[in-house]
């Protein structure tokens, strides 16, 4: 049998790889030596994804019931400095969200993608990041809370919406420094897409491109109102991915560095 002896800074680097490609195993990788275990929780804290239930049989699902007990426990040190992306999908309550987000003031991304996207509460999840934050994804009722509050955040550069709502999206004066606006529109029901737009683009003042992730069957439906948006900012619609959302998310989080730079 084979053995190799690798030096100390390859091995790092075999597992840091391992880890980002595996998350699921990430945790079996930080227990195999100290150095390693803080190497790979690095990691394994950079980038945060939650839900109730499993989706899609995904190992890399964080259950929000089961990390009340890390929060409790590890220094609020490790979260401020490593976690940098967080992730809550599907009945995450806002009574946990808050409680995390409020420890993890490094946070770079935080996106809310919940089944009921009326839910109060999750847009004072964001207010502790107004600092640091670059960017959001969030439902639009999530978006006017945040709004609401008055409170500015002058970093972010990028804002997705997620899910359909019949509000209207409130002015985006708080986002004096919005450059890309992503929309998950899907299936328009009515043309409150356009009214939010055009607002968006009046209240944004560098707001440079609106993307829109539509329906293959909705595209001929929603194209012809284009004109309707003005020039100030550029235009895309462009078929909804089917990939599965964390797959789409993680692109965007291990890649926010080229978008925004």
């Amino acid at each position: 049998m084979l053995t190799y002896t690798f030096p100390h800074d390859i091995e790092d680097r075999i597992f840091e790889w391992a880890a980002l490609l595996l998350p699921g195993e990430a945790g079996h990788f930080a227990v195999v030596c100290k150095r390693l275990q803080i190497r790979v929780e690095y990691i394994m804290y950079e980038y945060l994804f939650f839900t109730r239930t499993s989706y899609r049989g995904l190992a890399e699902m964080a259950n929000p019931d089961r990390f009340k007990y890390t929060l409790g426990v590890r220094p609020a040190e490790l979260f401020a400095t490593r976690v940098r992306n967080i992730a809550f999908m599907y009945n995450v309550g806002s009574d946990f969200a808050q409680s995390l987000v409020a420890k993890c003031t490094g946070a770079r991304t935080v996106a809310f993608w919940v089944l009921t996207p009326r839910l109060s509460g999750y847009g004072a999840s964001f207010l502790p990041l107004a600092s640091s934050l670059v960017a959001i994804s969030a439902s639009p009722y999530t978006v006017n809370e945040i709004a609401t509050s008055g409170v500015v955040f002058p970093c972010v550069r990028y804002l997705g919406l997620m899910g359909f709502s019949r509000d209207p999206l409130l002015p985006l004066d708080w986002l004096p420094n919005l450059l890309t606006m992503q929309v998950d529109l899907n299936k328009p029901e009515t043309d409150q897409w356009v009214y939010d737009t055009k607002l968006a683009i009046s209240t944004a003042p560098f707001l440079e491109m609106v993307i829109f992730d539509v329906d293959p069957d909705w595209l001929h439906k929603v194209k012809p109102k284009r004109p309707e948006l003005g020039d100030e900012a550029g235009i895309l619609f462009r078929n909804r991915e089917a990939e599965h959302i964390i797959f789409r998310w993680r692109a965007f989080a291990y890649s926010d560095d080229m978008i925004f730079d």
